[in-house]
């Protein structure tokens, strides 16, 4: 009897079959085992399997615990982290795989492998059903789903939502239906599992004339339209028209597009020369060049500008697009200028050239246009091509040249000469005007010295005014002053003596007052009176008189006292 020995690590697991029963067991590491006779192991040992977080693995014919044994047919998906064996019968469907981390705008279609209920949404699914799921998320498939990989870029699962700007948008076509959509910004869009982009294309004509390469996009076509354009938009679903006036900006749906038109261009005119979508309305210039034939046989090269708009009438819109109008209306100018220089020689055609045009061409119309859903009536002068409400209402001359050599030599010649002549009389009129206006300076220096003359007398006169009239005002205020002094002076005295005479009184009220009058008495008497002696009657207490030298002291002592007072 032979006896096998062998030793499992950690990571290891092996299979061992009974040779006699047939029922195969799973042995897990660390393990040593002694394998008996009847026993043998299947294979060699294995690894077992490792799942980190965010992986996970298909396992076929899992095993059941319950009943020991595998459910034959089945499949589960194993989700990490976890370290794992097979149980023998089990199968690795899948290897281990990392989980699909979506962010905000990324998304995911599954498809349903059996009818089963969805837990996380609460919908039943049908098998073969599509869906999608949507980030941010960490998304693990079940046992019944399975991710639909791109077309496109058969290695990515994971699908980018589609960014649309502002006035921007995107072409989107149902797979069921074939219903074709446009998806304005801004958004992140996710297409439905039965939608994709549409890639729209244009024709030819169209490419040419929005300026763009011959390429389909799902990005809508964008229309920038300035101010005084106009572009007429087509629904080929709905066959209608719409027209747009700038300045705006359109973005083309998937069943419009924009009306092309063909215009004459170049100088000459030629036709089919510009293919245009977006109408400019003027005001604008074109030039056009031709031959005309005078009177006296002239053959002239004529190069003529005009300057033209058209006549917005809400209501006929359409005119504008009605056909080359650039083309029409040259080629009728041409016939009717051919005509008016037939009619007219040379000489005077060529000096006169853009009256007699004018003259011949233009005139005046009353026309009732609507304009935000009133008539009104508009009055224009020009020439109108009531075909496209198109006025051409300025015509220039640019050019008049001589087909036959001869003739322009001529004209060169005759040009030269009176280009000789107006630059002498130019010459000479500036000369003129020169000594005109030296002349005028002359006289006009000869005013402002004269007027300066006048204005210093004027000056010197108004000093003098001044000088006298503050002179005079000083004496007059010395005078006044000088008055006002005698009169104060004056007035001063007077009340001197007024206040003397009231002393006076005063003092004659007294025992004074009463000598004073004996005393002028006395001195009234006779002049043969040397001698007096006053003596007041209140005097009692005088027993001795003195000699007549003691009463004569006593007045003159008295005497000067009164003279003094009064």
């Amino acid at each position: 009897m032979s006896v096998v020995t062998d030793i499992l690590y950690d990571n290891e697991y092996a299979h061992v079959v009974n040779n006699e029963t047939g029922t195969a067991e799973l042995l897990e590491g660390p393990l040593r085992f002694v394998l008996p006779a009847n026993k043998s192991m299947v294979g060699t040992k294995k690894q077992k399997i490792t799942l980190r977080e965010d992986q996970y693995c298909m396992l076929s014919n899992p095993y059941n615990a319950e009943k020991q044994v595998c459910d034959m047919g089945k499949s589960i998906v194993v989700q990490g982290p976890k370290t794992f064996s097979l149980f023998p019968g089990e199968e690795l469907t899948t290897k281990p795989m990392n989980a699909c981390l979506l962010n905000k705008n990324q998304y995911l279609v599954i498809e349903a492998m059996d009818d089963f209920s969805d837990e996380e949404s609460g919908k039943d699914r049908k098998a073969g059903e599509l869906y999608t799921v949507q980030g941010p998320t960490l998304f693990i498939p079940k046992k019944h789903e399975k991710i639909v990989v791109p077309p496109v870029v058969p290695k990515k699962f994971i699908r980018d939502a589609t960014n649309i700007s502002d006035n921007e948008a995107v072409y989107v076509r149902n797979l069921d239906t074939s219903e074709l959509k446009m998806v304005r910004g801004p958004l992140s869009y996710v297409l439905a599992v039965n939608e994709e982009e549409y890639l729209k294309s244009l024709t030819d004509d169209e490419y040419d004339a929005l300026q763009l390469p011959y390429e389909p996009r799902s990005n809508a076509y964008s229309i920038q339209l300035q101010k005084n354009q106009c572009v007429c938009v087509t629904d080929y679903k709905e066959s209608k028209e719409r027209y747009v006036l700038g300045p705006d900006r359109i973005l083309l749906g998937p069943h419009e597009a924009v009306k092309v038109i063909n215009l004459s261009g170049g100088v000459p005119k030629r036709e089919n020369v510009i293919r245009v979508c977006n109408i400019g309305l003027g005001i604008d210039f074109m030039t056009d060049q031709f031959e005309v034939r005078t009177k006296d046989n002239a053959v002239l090269n004529l190069t003529v500008a005009y300057k033209w708009k058209f006549i917005l009438d809400d209501a006929n819109l359409h005119k504008i697009f009605a056909g080359d109008f650039v083309g029409y209306s040259c080629q009728s100018l041409r016939s009717r200028i051919r005509e008016e220089s037939s009619k007219n020689d040379f000489e005077h055609f060529h000096t006169n050239s853009s009256q007699l045009l004018r003259d011949k061409l233009f005139k005046e119309y009353n026309l009732e246009v609507t304009k935000q859903g009133k008539k009104v009536i508009e009055t224009v002068t020009g020439r109108l091509f009531s075909e496209f409400n198109f006025l051409v209402f300025s015509i220039d001359v640019r050019a008049i040249k001589p087909v036959d050599k001869e003739i322009e030599q001529l004209l060169e010649n005759s040009i030269k000469a009176s280009m000789r002549i107006m630059c002498s009389k130019l010459n000479d009129t500036a000369e003129t005007q020169a000594e005109m206006e030296r002349i005028e300076s002359e006289t006009n220096l000869s005013k402002l010295r004269k007027n300066l003359i006048e204005i210093e007398n004027n000056n010197l006169t108004k000093e003098k005014i001044e000088k006298a009239r503050i002179e005079g005002k000083a004496l007059l205020e010395k005078a006044t002053s000088e008055a006002l002094a005698q009169s104060l002076l004056h007035q001063s005295k007077l009340n001197l003596q007024l206040e003397n005479m009231r002393s006076q009184m005063n003092l004659l009220d007294g025992a004074a007052g009463d000598r004073y009058i004996e005393y002028m008495k006395v001195m009234s008497m006779s002049k043969n009176v040397l001698q007096a002696t006053i003596i007041p009657s209140s005097t009692r207490n005088l027993i001795n008189l003195g000699s007549t030298s003691l009463i004569s002291e006593d007045l003159a002592a008295i005497e000067p006292q009164y003279e003094e007072e009064y």
